[in-house]
């Protein structure tokens, strides 16, 4: 007698996503790339644009108001104002 070969034991059909699915490490792993993607994705551009805008505007203002204290260079600015409208008020005649 010939031994006839057996087929191996069948096991249940494995759900989709499991571990132990052909598709379930790919589907998981997909899951987590795009989790990631997610997380390292940058703001929309109106968002940055706005908070760039926001940070540009308060250094402007800090450095005027710097500025307004420095009561020498607020002297010295009102000087040369003053002397440019003089020449250009003798520009005239």
């Amino acid at each position: 007698m010939k031994d006839s070969p057996q087929s191996p034991p069948q096991s249940p059909p494995k759900e989709e996503g499991s571990l132990d699915h052909p598709l379930g490490n790919a589907t998981q792993l997909r899951q987590r790339i795009q989790q990631r993607l997610k997380e390292k994705t940058l703001p929309p551009p109106k968002e940055v644009i706005a908070k760039m805008r926001e940070e540009r505007t308060q250094e402007l203002l800090s450095s005027y108001q710097q500025m307004v204290q420095d009561k020498s260079r607020e002297v010295e600015a009102l000087e040369w104002a003053e002397a440019l409208i003089s020449d250009v008020s003798h520009e005239d005649e």
